[in-house]
């Protein structure tokens, strides 16, 4: 699971450059690589954003990457989908337990 703070509390440009930089990751042929050399050759991969308790969004669902059509796949659907920014006290530092409820669902989802 790919957990992204998208909160006001990051810089704005941020949450943009990380969603590029997972793009560009499931597109590039080392990532096929070492997945394709991981132990079982392929991976399940979602990529959630989040702000606290009151934002927690599932962008792209749980995918099986296990040839480089599934990441490219993947990187496609990341990058369609607009980039949602939310919080109202963008000085609130947050933490990724703020979101593990959330994150245990996502797991659960997964049907492993």
């Amino acid at each position: 699971m790919l957990a992204v703070d998208v909160s006001l509390s990051m810089e704005p440009d941020w949450p943009g450059l990380r969603r590029q930089g997972f793009v560009e990751a499931f597109r590039a042929p080392e990532v096929h690589e070492a997945i394709h050399k991981g132990m079982l050759g392929r991976i399940a991969v979602t990529y959630v954003e989040w702000a606290g308790s009151g934002y927690q969004q599932v962008v792209v669902p749980w995918t099986i990457v296990e040839h480089p059509a599934g990441g490219h796949a993947f990187a496609a659907r990341l990058a369609q989908v607009p980039i949602q920014r939310f919080g109202s006290n963008p000085s609130r530092v947050l933490s990724i337990s703020d979101s593990g409820s959330f994150g245990q669902a996502v797991f659960r989802s997964s049907g492993r």
